[in-house]
């Protein structure tokens, strides 16, 4: 009987203190308000990443950039997404998308109109440094679409092909291009 009088006490010690440690959700920063951030585990929203990271497949492989993040310019009211590949070596990639601020908004789903998307490639060891570039009039070709923008957060989609249009010397070949597929970014504002 004793036995069975302790082992009792024991199991309510443990969940009693196992439910007082579930005190509501946490929160890292509770200055900011993060209740509209999307739960990266959710496997029903598609192509959905974590927060701070754009992924997606460039020339048919699988690239994580990290940190992604985005600015706004006031003075020429522009709006821009900052990313770099994770864990390069051999080459050093950036991306950016620039717009309109008043073509972002509040958005779903929308196709952004005004967008200038650039990639960067600097080779590392032939010392050879390319940029990517698709301007508005490219939209046939590349396209950006808004997801959502809540809370200085927004998450997003593009994909299409660009072509290169540096280095000045030697001069780029017309041929030489980047596709991009499912570049999913989920960018908070810095």
């Amino acid at each position: 009987m004793k036995k069975l009088l302790i082992g009792s006490l024991l199991s309510l010690g443990v969940a009693t203190v196992m439910t007082s440690c579930n005190n509501g959700e946490y929160d890292a920063n509770p200055k900011v308000d993060q209740s509209g951030v999307m739960n990266p585990l959710d496997t029903t929203v598609p192509g959905l990443v974590y927060i701070g990271t754009m992924q997606g497949y460039i020339d048919g492989g699988m690239v994580l950039f990290s940190p992604a993040y985005y600015t706004v310019n006031a003075d020429n009211n522009t709006r821009t997404i900052w990313a770099t590949a994770k864990n390069d070596t051999v080459y050093w990639r950036s991306i950016s998308l620039t717009v309109s601020n008043d073509n972002v908004g509040s958005r779903i789903n929308d196709t952004l109109t005004s967008a200038v998307f650039t990639y960067s490639v600097y080779d590392t060891v032939r010392k050879v440094h390319k940029k990517y570039i698709a301007s508005p009039t490219d939209k046939e070709i590349f396209k950006a679409v808004i997801r959502a923008v809540e809370n200085n957060t927004m998450r997003g989609v593009f994909e299409g092909r660009l072509k290169n249009v540096e280095p000045i010397l030697p001069v780029p070949d017309p041929n030489d291009t980047v596709t991009f597929k499912a570049m999913n970014f989920y960018v908070q504002k810095k």
